[in-house]
């Protein structure tokens, strides 16, 4: 079996770049946030998108993905792979795109294809993958840092959401009172499409501060909404009262 070389910075199935990309801004101010960030974890890689509003996270085991490690006591590394070159969303969508892998390396971005019912490790990837279509690692990396993802949401050991509901709300529950929450626009049921076919969408989980988390039957997936607090209405006044001087 072939071992990842040193040039390879990441790969993983092009179907789950495509499952978290839906959550990238398509702010073109916000250019760092259009696309996925690929990171580094002790065993695989986690893909995570944000709008700012609203994130996804998904966490690859080593079987299911590969992110380079950054090297010790040197600046972490920002691998973050856009998701606006049409040339390259055309490349992993065509045909069955669970085939389809996604290989970059320190200058290109390679789309493998793997033929086959059996589900490859990374390594093996490389070894049988065949390349379809190649791109030049400069048109699809944002050269730009990635928000500090990990500070919104809870450990990631164990399943991504398992056992840790404390309240669990439903996208279209009010508030507890006393505490006006909006959703930075967000439209909670905009996670459905993270469910399979057939079953229950997701739940929700909030304790009435912070974020609220979003988990579906996908073990793998943990969302994450950012809600804010409603202004009371001294707020409300002082600041209508501020735009009238």
């Amino acid at each position: 079996m072939t071992t990842i070389a040193s040039d390879i910075r990441a790969v993983f199935p092009a179907v789950d770049f495509l499952h978290i990309a839906q959550f990238a801004s398509t702010d073109k101010a916000r250019y760092y946030l259009n696309g996925v960030h690929i990171a580094p974890a002790p065993d695989g890689a986690h893909l995570v998108a944000t709008d700012g509003h609203r994130m996804g996270v998904l966490r690859l085991l080593a079987i299911g993905g590969y992110c380079a490690p950054n090297p010790v006591g040197a600046t972490p590394e920002h691998i973050i792979l856009s998701n606006t070159n049409k040339a390259f969303l055309a490349a992993i969508k065509d045909t069955r795109r669970e085939t389809h892998w996604i290989v970059i390396r320190a200058e290109t971005v390679e789309v493998r294809m793997v033929m086959g019912e059996w589900v490859p490790a990374p390594a093996e990837v490389i070894d049988s993958g065949l390349v379809t279509q190649t791109f030049p690692a400069s048109a699809l990396l944002v050269d730009g840092t990635f928000p500090e993802w990990r500070r919104v949401i809870p450990n990631l050991d164990g399943l991504m959401f398992g056992s840790r509901a404390t309240h669990v709300v439903s996208p279209h529950d009010d508030a507890p009172e006393g505490r006006p929450v909006t959703y930075s626009g967000v439209d909670l049921a905009s996670f459905k499409g993270m469910a399979r076919a057939g079953e229950e969408t997701a739940t929700f989980d909030w304790v009435g501060s912070g974020p609220i988390l979003v988990a579906t039957q996908d073990s793998r997936f943990l969302g994450v909404v950012m809600p804010r607090r409603g202004l009371s209405p001294a707020e409300m006044a002082a600041r209508r009262a501020a735009v009238l001087d």
